[in-house]
């Protein structure tokens, strides 16, 4: 057994290379010969694909997204009142108030945050309950 594996080292010397591992290099390869091509093109591809796709949606829920502008990033800031009119416009021609001078968003009840109040100035008191909002004026009977 000794010997055939030192027959084997004798002859990867001799061709000076090893029959698992081919032939030894002699010369480093200059990076700027070597024929290089990209390979992740269709990767790329698919990534701006996927980043169009997204845009067309931004862009489609941001000017399409909903019927009665219900979309407005100003609705963020301003809120809309119990009516779905936005402080600080007029919903009068629809049947809403008139809430033009009104741009903060008051709740009476936290427990109920269906009762939403547009208000020109914030109530001067904590008015956790219905009677007092009606005493502090913040709630329409």
């Amino acid at each position: 057994p000794n010997g055939s594996m030192a027959d084997e080292a004798d002859k990867a010397d001799k061709n000076g290379a090893d029959d698992k591992h081919g032939e030894a290099e002699t010369e480093i390869p200059d990076m700027d010969t070597i024929p290089r091509k990209p390979r992740d093109i269709l990767c790329l591809l698919l990534f701006l694909v996927a980043w169009i796709g997204w845009v067309i949606v931004a862009l489609m829920a941001i000017t399409d997204g909903c019927p009665d502008n219900c979309n407005d990033p100003n609705k963020l800031i301003y809120g809309y009142d119990s009516m779905s009119c936005m402080c600080g416009k007029d919903c009068s021609a629809t049947g809403g108030p008139d809430n033009t001078d009104k741009y903060r968003l008051y709740i009476p009840d936290p427990r109920d945050p269906s009762l939403r109040l547009c208000l020109a100035s914030c109530p001067p008191d904590f008015a956790f309950d219905k009677k007092l909002s009606v005493e502090n004026g913040a709630f329409f009977v």
